[in-house]
């Protein structure tokens, strides 16, 4: 018989915006993201660039976030069955 066993991730850090609480990962990506647009274009570029770039940015500080944390966004089944897959091996 197996027993599903997971360690306790640390909590996710949060911050108040506007009464609401909000994931540290997810206030740092949307401040990034508009510090990143406005300085594209302050320095010149187009709106388009602005947008990628901010973007990007975006996506790599949330996602940044959830790896120094530790935590996952998916607990299911899925990832129960593929870690005790490779445990067996």
């Amino acid at each position: 018989m197996t027993t599903l066993i997971q360690s306790a991730a640390r909590a996710m850090p949060t911050v108040s915006v506007a009464g609401a609480q909000w994931p540290l990962n997810k206030f740092a990506a949307v401040v990034a993201a508009l510090l990143a647009v406005g300085s594209v274009l302050l320095v010149g570029g187009t709106a388009i660039t602005g947008a990628w770039v901010g973007a990007a940015l975006s996506l790599a500080v949330w996602w940044g976030g959830y790896a120094a944390v530790g935590t996952r966004w998916n607990h299911g089944r899925r990832e129960y069955a593929a870690r005790s897959r490779r445990e067996e091996h």
